[in-house]
């Protein structure tokens, strides 16, 4: 330990923020280490920032290994936007009623309704009285509650990020920043006599995750110095946020994690008039006209009840079901965009185009034609 024989002027003697990120193994071990509590009484703060310029998703444990003992208080917060804004991830203390006025907890005192709590934990903050230089922010253990002890049940897990934006943002993080508030002391009072014992050092901080791509990309790279999704699936963006021009057929969304494993693309559609020169869109009056006869034959007279709702019906003889965004169905002369799948009636796919259910046609009805956009 270097106490006060830390020099950041000398190279032999300095402890540059750096080698809280080298490479570990090494002995003896490298650290950042802060100035020393010569100060005191004023109290002792530093901010450690870590900023990535891109949305990320957290997938693991963070781990901040300390050298020096963990300090007495900390808080760990996160930024959705770059740094504008912070909130609380988690509170440190060894006693969180006296520094922040909230009572103890851990994770394991959480549940799957309150698995977004911000708590204070004493779990990580007994100073000099353990050996373990570790503090956690514990990620699987808040998966588990979706996915189970060991993580087996993962399509929980996704199932309830695929629908819970909150619990999305709560794993989402565009900056951390650790606030050491407060040294490890050891004892009750401060030894006034020897304040070049207080200080921080961290050797190594561990942020496990991935870019956040809303699922539209399987790769993120460096580009220009900066994280970049390279997005599939006709989208663009930062995060593939958004459609591509002339791909806008139907509102953007993000990939789902379901079904497992494949998951569905979501994929952006050509946008109407991007199409050449159709006609018009595929409005019901369209579809009802191009297949009127087809349904007349087998629904019963114009009019009735049962053919208003299924007059504008086709068949489209696909056994995926996520193979259908994209495709094209050309309807007498009609060009119409899959923009979903309803479900499977009497053994036929059924799709909807533009809003509207489609339903297999009379077994004497000219099929349409078919194209991959």
């Amino acid at each position: 330990m270097c106490n006060n024989e830390c020099d950041a002027s000398t190279p032999e003697l300095a402890h540059p923020p750096e080698l809280m990120f080298d490479f570990e193994g090494r002995h003896p071990s490298t650290f950042w280490q802060s100035a020393t509590w010569k100060d005191y009484p004023k109290p002792l703060q530093v901010n450690i920032t870590l900023s990535w310029s891109k949305t990320i998703e957290l997938t693991d444990n963070i781990v901040i290994t300390f050298e020096s003992g963990r300090p007495d208080q900390m808080i760990l917060e996160k930024s959705l936007d770059y740094g504008r804004t912070w909130q609380p991830y988690q509170y440190y203390a060894t006693d969180c009623l006296d520094a922040f006025h909230m009572d103890p907890k851990s994770v394991k005192d959480l549940s799957q309704h309150t698995v977004l709590e911000i708590i204070c934990t004493e779990e990580y903050s007994t100073g000099y009285m353990t050996n373990s230089k570790i503090i956690h922010f514990e990620i699987k253990d808040r998966f588990a509650f979706f996915a189970g002890p060991w993580l087996r049940n993962m399509a929980s897990l996704y199932g309830q990020l695929d629908t819970t934006k909150k619990l999305r943002d709560f794993f989402t993080v565009t900056d951390l920043r650790i606030r050491l508030l407060r040294p490890a002391v050891g004892e009750i009072f401060v030894d006034e006599l020897h304040l070049a014992r207080y200080f921080y050092a961290i050797s190594d901080i561990k942020v496990h995750g991935r870019c956040k791509c809303n699922l539209h990309a399987t790769v993120c790279v460096y580009d220009n110095s900066k994280l970049t999704c390279e997005c599939e699936h006709n989208t663009t963006g930062p995060d593939c946020g958004k459609c591509k021009k002339n791909y806008q057929g139907r509102p953007w969304s993000p990939g789902s994690y379901l079904p497992i494993p494949k998951g569905t693309a979501n994929t952006c559609i050509p946008s109407i008039s991007s199409i050449g020169n159709t006609p018009t869109t595929c409005s019901f009056q369209a579809l009802r006209v191009a297949f009127a006869r087809a349904f007349e034959s087998r629904q019963g007279t114009p009019g009735s009840k049962r053919r208003q709702r299924v007059e504008v019906a086709v068949a489209i003889g696909l056994s995926d079901v996520s193979e259908m965004d994209g495709w094209k169905v050309v309807l007498g002369g009609w060009v119409c965009f899959c923009v979903g799948v309803s479900g499977v009636l009497h053994g036929s796919l059924t799709v909807l185009l533009t809003g509207h259910l489609i339903l297999p046609p009379s077994p004497h009805a000219s099929s349409p034609s078919i194209s991959r956009c």
